[in-house]
């Protein structure tokens, strides 16, 4: 179960300020409220209630009832989540086509049918099922290098999910590098990193910074990037084709990768 300080970095993550999303989880708590209730429940101060009330309301989260004192009520969580996701998709959207704009600003001359190739360059999927399974079509036809950048517990499921992916991928020669941060000593995860590191291709790396990307890079030819998580079955991924947008997300790996620790610092700290 998510934690409230979990709760209102998911709902960041969907759009809200923090004040917003302090507001929303004490009227969600609350069931039905009244500003002051809100406000003591929440801690945030009343008149920055009554400025976020308007805004949330727009943003179909929160409902208004007519009564003396003026209540509020949220809308059912299941569709205010689905409402801020549809925004920031429609926001990931919006930046793709402004990708778009900007990569033909600077071309001298473009063809029509390589602009209407670009459209295909960049999509979205929606169902954690899906992604899933893409990710695993990918690691099975990997045919040079795989290049992941994830949090740890991103990690963690993958290397119980997709062992055996990873293991014939490198028995394949596929090179594969990971970047995650620092974490807790897990037993079971590291007898997994073991068998992985008995093939040389194998390497992973840690920052003492929490990551706050999850990406993987297949053959320098396609990328597959979260763009938001949510506690059901719905994780958002962009993914792309485009050469330039690879480009860019693969430099910005080399650049984390370099400043990596071999092991984590806790680790060690304490073998020194």
């Amino acid at each position: 179960m998510l934690q409230e300080d979990e709760q209102i970095q998911l709902l960041s993550k969907l759009g809200l300020t923090y004040l917003q999303a302090k507001t929303y989880l004490a009227i969600a708590r609350l069931g039905k409220a009244d500003v002051k209730t809100i406000s003591r429940t929440s801690k945030v101060a009343r008149q920055d209630i009554y400025r976020i009330m308007p805004t949330i309301q727009k943003m179909g989260l929160v409902e208004k009832i007519v009564a003396s004192p003026t209540l509020y009520k949220v809308t059912p969580i299941k569709e205010s989540l689905c409402v801020l996701l549809q925004k920031k998709t429609n926001e990931c959207m919006e930046l793709q086509l402004k990708m778009k704009e900007f990569f033909n600003n600077f071309q001298n001359r473009v063809d029509e049918a390589a602009l209407q190739d670009e459209e295909q360059q960049f999509s979205i999927i929606s169902s954690k099922r899906l992604l899933h399974k893409k990710l695993s079509e990918k690691d099975k036809a990997a045919q040079k290098s795989i290049d992941a950048i994830a949090n740890w517990k991103a990690i963690r499921t993958t290397f119980f999910h997709r062992s055996q992916d990873v293991v014939n991928a490198l028995k394949r020669g596929v090179k594969l590098r990971i970047i995650t941060e620092e974490h807790e000593k897990d037993k079971q995860v590291e007898k997994i990193i073991q068998t992985f590191k008995r093939y040389p291709l194998f390497e992973i790396r840690y920052r003492s910074a929490p990551i706050s990307i999850n990406a993987v890079i297949h053959d320098e030819t396609e990328i597959n990037m979260c763009i938001a998580t949510l506690p059901d079955n719905d994780v958002p991924s962009l993914c792309s084709t485009n050469s330039r947008f690879i480009k860019v997300m693969a430099a910005y790996f080399e650049d984390l990768w370099n400043s990596a620790l071999n092991e984590p610092k806790a680790l060690v700290q304490k073998s020194s």
